[in-house]
Parts: structure tokens; C-alpha cells; sequence
């Protein structure tokens, strides 16, 4: 393939295509046709940032966003307009240049009553399919929507050419349809190969359950009531009483979607003049839908069937939420999912309940990749360190650096690094080498607390002037007390949060124990870690539980099950496939060789030493040792906290941030996430 085009490309599924595709394909030349936006961000911003989101949300770091942004040739232009606003010069390039596909992915999602809304996807289409009359290209993929079936009810095969006859439930869904009755009219007329892709509700990705910056379906539903909970400032006690049914929604991941998309770039393009391809998920209940996201909102959310029983003080959601009453209809319930579901794309409540987490997650802190912008840090004889800066460039402001905990995402910091960054601070961070920085060697490279400073070390001299303040995270802390220890001039102020500190005769939790004794044996080889892998986190356990020890299958359970339901996906990278449990494994058996108690009294700046006693994964009484061997140190124990307690209280955070010293007055109200 010589070239494509795409439009949409900096959107929710547009972002995670072309990210894709260019990372598979990097010999393709790449146009794309984006709307400027006079008082918004430039397109090649726009287009940045949504491919720093769809890597993220897919976990790779191996390219930077700015590097496949620059290999983009942006047009500018408006798909409804005639041959979608390009100019006559845009025209031939891309027909001089033999451009083979479109990717019609750009859409207007409003679903408001307005001329505007009803003729702008329609009108999109055609034009599309004009522009691709006009260059010569005769391959175009337009995205649509399962829900052009409207009212329809029961089992719908949306494979099925656009049906005729439909009632919609709004505008979008009319626009849509009515936007494939224009495509494939064109198509036919001038003799263009048309893919309909008719995808359900799409959500994150399904391991990170990133929603990638997505702002519509079930983050839609999220966003309107969190800020229905914010507004009314409702807590435990309060009841929200919404007007709707208890149908289904059909949600289908974003790596599934974009995995379908995929597979027509190459050999599996179809050769029929029209293929309509549906790309669908799980059904799952509105009522299970609206359970999760009242569990993460901490209130209560009661379905009522009559308009009649809502309060006065809820008519504003409820017409707020009008577009999404349809949908929870039992009368007009649709069922998209397919016989062959396997249990690798089904999705369960636990999955539900991470999505909306992490939905709300972004609702409350903005997209982490608009905060931290990744880098990559020249390492010797290893692969490039993964790093993260929120002010790149800008070294004369005050910086905190966070050493995560070993295996652990950035994302499980977000809540803190927005906390930072209210605070007018600049946050540094890197993935520790081995996991989540799968590059890096484990079979080879240093895993001692001596090779996590070594990458301290690189990140000091390329992203940081002067003393820094030091926040560690569980295992984290650990290498974090051996930086303030090894080089006290480089550290302002520290910070230790819920460290696993295993030094000799430490008092160890239940996780710790089975970490200690279960680790390095899983560490010894590849197999082994694939075996405990298929025996514990995968479903086929039965016939394998011979294979591995019934001791280490039940010590490996017991350590994996402290992580509240809502953040198992913060986890998850731990165990997500054999090569994580190997890594994860490595890591471990080096950092329980080591004992910490040796360097915390070499440590001369100020401290903060923050556990809880029900912190099940490190255990308390650790912190308590270490703040004795640590001079002047101070304690701080978050009564109602756990492993995570800086992730969920913004009282935490914002004691945090005092024992850094603000550099401006820290005030916790402030903070956008409450506990």
C-alpha cells in the first residue's frame, strides 16, 4: 500500500488506529484532514496528543507520539464541504501521490435536535466518497454505528446492509444512517469499494481500561453524573433517582475495534463492492452500568419507571440525560453479542467497574499524557529509558520526582501528580526498568537497587538542575531512601508512602511472604513464570494446577487479591501474560536480597514516612522501622488508608504536598478528586 487518508484522526478511535497502523506499517505515507480550530489547539497539537493518548492507553512506549506525529501529512479542510475543503494543490497531491484508501472516521456525535447535526454526517459521507471519485482512490471505510437500527428490538444482525424503515431514537443515530445511505449510493455510482464498520459502544483499551481521552457513550453517562455529584456536593447517604428502563448496551474495547480495523489494511481488504462488518462486544445491563458507576461516585442511583417518581431536585439529570433513556429501554432493547464471545474479549463486572474508574479517573484529572509527556533518556548498553516530564525544558522550576513502584503504571499516580501540578510544581517520573519498561533486559540487565539508581541517575542529569523533592511508592520507596541516602545534596525533601521495606526480620504481610517465597522460583525461567501464569490468572486453571505447586498457586492467589475490585487495572500489568509474571518475578527476587535499614541512616533531609495499619500489601510496622533509623524523621498514618491511600484521599495528597513545603498555599478543597 502506497498511502491513505484518513479523517477523525486525532479522535477516540481515529487516534488509536493511526497509532497503530503507522507503528505497523511505517514505510505507509500518511495524510490526514483536520478542521482548524480558530480558538482552539493548532491540528498538529490536536494530532499529538490524541496519539499520546491511544499509545498510552495501549501501553506502547517503544515511539514517541511526536515522532509518529511528524511523519503525518496534515491537510486542512472540513468533510462537509465540497471535496471536503481541500484546495486544488491538496487534490492532486494526493492523487499525484496514489493514495489506495480512505478512512472515514471523522463524525459529528451530537445527539441535540438541529438542522446542523441531522445533514452533517450525511453530508460528510458524500463528500468523502467525492474526494475519493476525485483522486482516484477506490477503496473507502467509513465508521458508523450498530445503533442505526434505532428502535428495533431483540437479536439485531448488524452485519446487515443499512436497513430501511427505521424509526431512530435521535438525531445521531438518523445522521448515521442516513450518512450510509449516502456512501453507499456514491460507491455504487462511481464504481468505489465500501466498507461500513458499525462498532457498538466503545470503550478503553482492555487491559489499561484507559478511555484515551474518549468523552462520549459510557464516559458520557460518566462525566454528566459525576458533575450531578459534584454540583449537589452528594455523598454516601444520597439517593439519585433516575427515569429509565433496564435494557442493555452492547461495549466493545477499543483494541478489539481497532484489531477489526486492522485486518482490512492488508491482504484482508475485501474485494465486494460493499462489506459491512459489525463490530460488537459484551451486552451488559443498564442496571449493572449504573451499580458500577454509583460504586465509584459513592452514592446511590434507583431506577424508576415513571417520570412522575423523580424528585424535583433530580429533574435536571434526568433531562440532562434524556439521550441515554432509549438505550435503558426494555421495550426497545437490542442484543448485539456474538455466539463465538470467548472469554479473552468477554467483559465481566469487575471489568465494568474499571472502566468506569478509570473513566472517572480522567473525568476528575484530565488525560495523564496532557500532564506528563513521555521521553526517552539515551541509556548505556540497554534500551532507552522510559521517562515522563510535565514541563519539559523548564529545569529552573521547582521539580518532584516519584519513583514508582516496581511493575506499577504512571497511572496509578495521577491523582497525586495533579495534585503536584495545582501546586505550580514540575513532576518527573520514569518506569522502572524491566516493568513497566519491558525494553530493558531482565534476563541480562541490573536489577539491584545499585541499577534503579543508575537510571535515578540519568534522570538527574537530563531532566533535573539542583535538589529535587523525592516521593517513593512501595518498592519505590525503597529505591527512593537509597537515592536520598547515596546523594543527599540532590534531594530536597522525602517523601516515603506505604514502603515494602523486607529488611531482615521485618514484620511482613501476608503478600509479602508469599512474594518472598513464591517470587524466585518463578524467576528461574520463562516456563515456569507461563505455567503460574495459566494456573492462577488465566480461566483454564484445571488441567494445569498439576503442573505448578499447589503451594505456589495459592500463595500466588492470596498475594494478587489485596487490590480493591475498582483498581485491579492498575495491577493487572503485573500478571496481564506470562512475560509480565516473569519480569515482575525478576524484579522481586533481586529487591528482597537487599536490606534497606543499612543506608536510612545516611539520609539527612527532611521525611515524611506515611503507612496505614490496614495496608495489606507493606506492612506498617516496616515504616515504623524505618522512621526510627532515619534522623528526625516524622510519621504519618492514614487511619482509614491502605496501599493506595495517596491515590483515593486528597487529604493524603494534600499532607504530602505540606511536607514537600507548597510552593504556593496548598488548600485540599482544591484538589479535583475528594476521597
Amino acid at each position: 500500500m502506497s498511502g491513505i487518508l484518513v479523517t477523525g484522526a486525532s479522535g477516540f478511535i481515529g487516534s488509536a488506529f493511526l497509532a497503530r497502523f503507522m507503528c505497523t506499517n511505517p514505510d505507509v505515507g500518511v495524510f490526514v484532514l483536520m478542521r482548524e480550530q480558530p480558538r482552539g489547539p493548532d491540528t498538529r497539537f490536536r494530532l499529538t496528543r490524541g496519539l499520546a493518548r491511544a499509545l498510552h492507553a495501549g501501553r506502547d512506549k517503544s515511539v514517541l507520539p511526536q515522532a509518529l506525529a511528524d511523519r503525518v501529512d496534515i491537510m486542512i479542510g472540513d468533510v462537509s464541504a465540497p471535496c471536503c475543503g481541500l484546495s486544488p494543490v491538496d487534490i492532486a497531491r494526493l492523487e499525484r501521490y496514489g493514495v489506495e484508501q480512505i478512512w472515514h472516521i471523522a463524525a459529528d456525535l451530537r445527539v441535540d435536535a438541529s438542522d446542523a447535526v441531522r445533514d452533517q454526517n450525511p453530508r460528510a459521507a458524500e463528500e468523502v466518497m467525492q474526494l475519493a471519485n476525485r483522486i482516484g482512490c477506490r477503496d473507502v471505510v467509513m465508521v458508523s454505528t450498530a445503533y442505526v437500527f434505532g428502535r428495533c428490538s431483540g437479536i439485531i444482525d448488524a452485519d446487515a446492509p443499512p436497513p430501511v424503515g427505521i424509526e431512530p431514537n435521535n438525531l445521531y443515530e438518523d445522521s448515521k444512517l442516513k450518512a450510509e445511505y449516502a456512501a453507499c449510493k456514491a460507491a455504487s455510482r462511481d464504481d468505489i469499494r465500501l466498507t461500513l464498520l458499525r462498532p457498538t459502544v466503545v470503550v478503553g483499551n482492555s487491559v489499561t481500561k484507559s478511555s484515551g481521552g474518549s468523552a462520549s457513550g459510557l464516559y458520557g453517562l460518566v462525566r454528566a453524573l459525576n458533575e450531578e455529584v459534584r454540583r449537589r456536593e452528594l455523598g454516601p447517604d444520597s439517593v439519585l433517582y433516575l427515569h429509565c428502563g433496564d435494557g442493555q448496551l452492547n461495549l466493545v474495547t477499543i483494541d478489539e475495534v481497532v484489531r477489526a480495523m486492522m485486518a482490512l489494511t492488508g491482504a484482508g481488504k475485501p474485494a465486494a463492492p460493499l462489506t459491512v462488518r459489525a463490530l460488537t462486544g459484551t451486552d451488559i445491563a443498564v442496571g449493572k452500568i449504573l451499580l458500577a458507576i454509583a460504586d465509584r461516585l459513592d452514592i446511590t442511583i434507583k431506577r424508576v419507571d415513571h417520570a412522575e417518581a423523580v424528585l424535583p431536585e433530580d429533574r435536571l439529570i434526568n433531562r440532562r440525560l434524556g439521550f441515554f433513556r432509549p438505550y435503558a429501554e426494555r421495550a426497545t432493547g437490542k442484543s448485539f453479542e456474538r455466539l463465538e464471545l470467548d472469554d479473552a474479549t468477554r467483559l465481566y463486572d469487575i471489568d465494568l467497574l474499571n472502566f468506569v474508574e478509570a473513566g472517572l479517573r480522567e473525568v476528575r484529572h484530565g488525560c495523564l499524557t496532557d500532564l506528563m509527556q513521555l521521553q526517552h533518556l539515551p541509556r548505556k548498553a540497554a534500551s532507552p529509558l522510559v521517562a515522563y516530564d510535565s514541563h519539559p525544558g523548564e529545569i529552573g522550576r521547582a521539580t518532584t520526582v516519584i519513583v514508582n513502584a516496581y511493575g506499577m503504571p504512571l497511572d496509578v499516580m495521577h491523582p497525586l501528580i495533579n495534585s503536584l501540578l495545582a501546586d505550580g510544581r514540575r513532576v518527573v517520573s520514569w518506569d522502572c526498568r524491566g516493568l513497566p519498561d519491558t525494553g530493558f533486559d531482565v534476563s541480562s540487565g541490573d536489577l539491584s537497587i545499585e541499577g534503579h539508581l543508575a537510571d535515578w541517575v540519568l534522570i538527574r542529569a537530563c531532566l533535573t538542575q539542583g535538589p529535587v523533592d523525592l516521593i517513593g511508592w512501595s518498592t519505590g520507596a525503597v529505591v527512593a531512601s537509597r537515592i536520598a541516602a547515596s546523594e543527599p545534596e540532590a534531594v530536597r525533601n522525602l517523601v516515603l508512602m506505604h514502603g515494602s521495606f523486607m529488611h531482615k526480620g521485618a514484620e511482613l504481610t501476608a503478600f509479602q511472604k508469599n512474594l518472598k517465597s513464591v517470587m524466585p522460583k518463578v524467576a528461574l525461567s520463562r516456563s515456569v513464570a507461563g505455567l503460574l501464569h495459566k494456573s492462577v490468572f488465566s480461566e483454564n486453571k484445571g488441567s494445569l494446577l498439576k503442573l505448578v505447586t499447589r503451594d505456589i498457586v495459592r500463595k500466588s492467589e492470596e498475594a494478587m487479591s489485596v487490590t480493591k475490585p475498582a483498581q485491579q487495572h492498575l495491577v493487572q500489568m503485573l500478571t496481564h501474560d506470562p512475560e509480565a509474571v516473569f519480569r515482575y518475578a525478576r524484579l522481586i527476587r533481586a529487591f528482597i536480597s537487599e536490606n534497606p535499614l543499612v543506608w536510612m541512616s545516611s539520609i539527612t533531609c527532611p521525611t515524611l514516612v506515611l503507612t496505614s495499619p490496614n495496608d495489606q500489601t507493606a506492612h506498617p510496622k516496616g515504616s515504623y522501622d524505618v522512621a526510627e533509623q532515619i534522623p528526625g524523621a516524622r510519621m504519618l498514618v492514614a487511619e482509614a488508608g491502605d496501599h493506595f491511600s495517596f491515590y483515593r484521599d486528597s487529604g493524603v495528597r494534600a499532607a504530602v504536598l505540606g511536607a514537600l513545603g507548597a510552593v504556593r498555599p496548598v488548600d485540599a478543597s482544591e484538589d479535583i478528586a475528594q476521597p
